[in-house]
C-alpha cells in the first residue's frame, strides 16, 4: 500500500508505479509467473481516493515486460525496470486528499520500488 498526500489542487487522470527487478529475483518471478493458471491476474493494482475506489485494473504487462527483457537480452541483466499505471476519467483533487494505491501481485517477488517516486498524471493525453 503506497499513500501520498496531495498538497494542492490538481486534476489527474492516472497512477503508474515503478518497479525494480534484482537480478537476485528474475528468475524466481518468471518461474512463479510461468506456474500461475490465470496469468492475467498476476498484478492487479487499485486506486482510491480519500478511502473511494476510483480505479483498478488486472494487468501482468509489469511481469511481461520483464519475461521479454530477459527473452531479449544481449548479456548480464543487474536490475530489470517496469512499471505499472491506472487511467481513469480525470479526477479534481484538493489540497489534503489522500490517494491510497493498492497492489496485489500473484508473484510475490514483483514489488515497487522505493528508489523512485509514485507517478501522478495530471492532465496527461
Amino acid at each position: 500500500m503506497l499513500n501520498y498526500r496531495v498538497r494542492s489542487n490538481a486534476t489527474i487522470d492516472f497512477v503508474g508505479i515503478y518497479m525494480a527487478f534484482p537480478a537476485s529475483i528474475i528468475n524466481e518471478a518468471l518461474t512463479v509467473f510461468s506456474r500461475l493458471s490465470n496469468p492475467s491476474d498476476a498484478l492487479i493494482m487499485s486506486v482510491y481516493v480519500n478511502g473511494k475506489l476510483i480505479a483498478s485494473t488486472n494487468d501482468p504487462g509489469p511481469i511481461q515486460g520483464l519475461e521479454f527483457a530477459v527473452n531479449n537480452s544481449n548479456g548480464y541483466i543487474a536490475v530489470a525496470y517496469t512499471d505499472d499505471d491506472v487511467s481513469f476519467p480525470p479526477i479534481n483533487l484538493t489540497n489534503g486528499d489522500v490517494i491510497t494505491v493498492l497492489i496485489y501481485s500473484a508473484v510475490p517477488y514483483a514489488l515497487p520500488t522505493c528508489q523512485y517516486p509514485m507517478g501522478v498524471g495530471e492532465g496527461r493525453q
